[in-house]
């Protein structure tokens, strides 16, 4: 999606929904998780709250 869209912000539960995953808060907080560790790598930017976007 990052790819498809580089402007486009997404929140992490859109993101964790795509691929069919389950939409359990668990599972959503995973997702979360993992897109926070892209973010701290400096791939992906977070310009707000549970909100991801590729850095440009």
């Amino acid at each position: 999606m990052f790819n498809d869209h580089p402007k486009l912000p997404f929140h992490a539960r859109e993101l964790h929904e795509l691929p069919g995953l389950p939409t359990d808060e668990a599972n959503a907080n995973i997702t979360r998780s993992r897109l926070g560790g892209l973010a701290h790598q400096g791939v992906l930017t977070q310009p707000g709250r549970d909100l991801y976007q590729k850095r440009m």
